[in-house]
């Protein structure tokens, strides 16, 4: 009995964080998606090919950023954690 108990917990907690983990995701996939869209502005003002500014995006998608949780969310984007954005 003990231990369905230890399982129940151990379940609910991998539940709470994998759901604080999908929170972290979804805002840095938003933090790409805006600064994306900030560099496709400044290419079409630029008169030059504004869809390539969003492959970014489509680097990592959002369940290898979900399900590899051994890597911190902020690690898939580097190049563009330091980038301020409007």
């Amino acid at each position: 009995m003990e231990i369905v108990i230890l399982v129940l917990i151990l379940i609910v907690v991998f539940s709470l964080c994998m759901s604080f983990r999908n929170f972290r995701v979804y805002e840095e996939r938003i933090r790409v998606l805006n600064y994306a869209s900030k560099k496709a502005k400044e290419a079409i003002d630029k008169g030059c090919d504004w869809e390539k500014e969003y492959e970014i995006a489509d680097r990592y998608s959002y369940n290898e950023m979900m399900y590899k949780f051994w890597k911190p969310v902020k690690s898939f984007y580097k190049d563009i954690r330091y980038e301020k954005l409007f």
